[in-house]
């Protein structure tokens, strides 16, 4: 499988919708640990101290291979869980393997909204016993 490592950023590979996080939240690089290519960025939008929305934004144009989106996840979710008491995920319904990648480690769908004529899902993490 393939390893990825977080690398706290002030400044995130992707800046366009990660900015405002970056000062509401926690924001981190991602990186494959062989090449230390930088393949995108993992930040939180933190909800007044009860939890946390998580988010994953790709750099455009490079192919990430479905380990490394599941070894990215594993890690966000050991990294950030036990910190909050609620973690949420926002997935566009588009996104269906990443979806099927996402209930696969304990998230479930609670609600959905429409942002910008795209469907969006909340889902929310439920660790296993």
């Amino acid at each position: 499988m393939s390893k990825v490592r977080f690398e706290h950023v002030v400044l995130p590979c992707v800046v366009d919708v990660v900015a405002w996080h970056a000062a509401h939240g926690w924001v981190w690089d991602v990186a494959e640990v062989d090449s230390g290519r930088r393949i995108g960025v993992f930040f939180c939008t933190l909800l007044c101290g009860d939890g946390a929305v998580c988010h994953f934004t790709t750099v455009p144009g490079i192919k990430i291979p479905w380990q490394t989106t599941l070894a990215a996840f594993r890690k966000a979710i050991r990294m950030v869980a036990p910190a909050v008491n609620v973690l949420f995920a926002t997935i566009p319904v588009s996104s269906v393997g990443l979806l099927r990648c996402v209930r696969k480690l304990g998230f479930s769908p609670v609600s959905r909204y429409t942002v910008d004529d795209s469907e969006i899902l909340l889902l929310q993490y439920f660790p296993r016993a």
